[in-house]
Order: structure tokens, then C-alpha cells, then sequence
């Protein structure tokens, strides 16, 4: 019985050790690229190339302020 148990373990020890190096693969190891390639989009540089080409919108409510003479 305790001979069954272990090779219980050991299968699903192996199992676990197949897995685990099989889901490993070559893109997965590029993390330090993948995250600095992440920061340098959230730089301000980045950001200011999307920013520039939205239009500015105003509301109808900054335009009857711009509008109004305060009396």
C-alpha cells in the first residue's frame, strides 16, 4: 500500500514537473522586454503623441461662460 502511495507522488510530481517547464516558453522569457516596453508607453513622450492628435472639445457650458460678460 505505502509503495502505491508513493508512486502516486512521484507520477504527479512528474506531471507537475512536465508542466511546468512546458507552458516555459522562448516569448514567455522576454518579461524584462515586455514590461520596459510597458513603461516607455505610459512615458509622458509616449503619451503626448496621442494627446496631440485629439482635438480640444469644449462644452456647451465652458462656451455660454466664455460667452457671458458677468452682468
Amino acid at each position: 500500500m505505502v509503495y502505491v502511495l508513493l508512486a502516486v507522488v512521484i507520477v504527479c510530481v512528474v506531471v507537475f514537473a512536465v508542466l511546468a517547464t512546458s507552458r516555459r516558453t522562448p516569448a514567455s522569457n522576454d518579461s524584462v522586454a515586455d514590461f520596459q516596453r510597458h513603461l516607455n508607453a505610459l512615458s509622458p513622450e509616449a503619451r503626448r503623441q496621442t494627446v496631440e492628435n485629439y482635438p480640444v472639445v469644449t462644452s456647451p457650458i465652458e462656451e455660454t461662460e466664455e460667452q457671458d460678460d458677468g452682468t
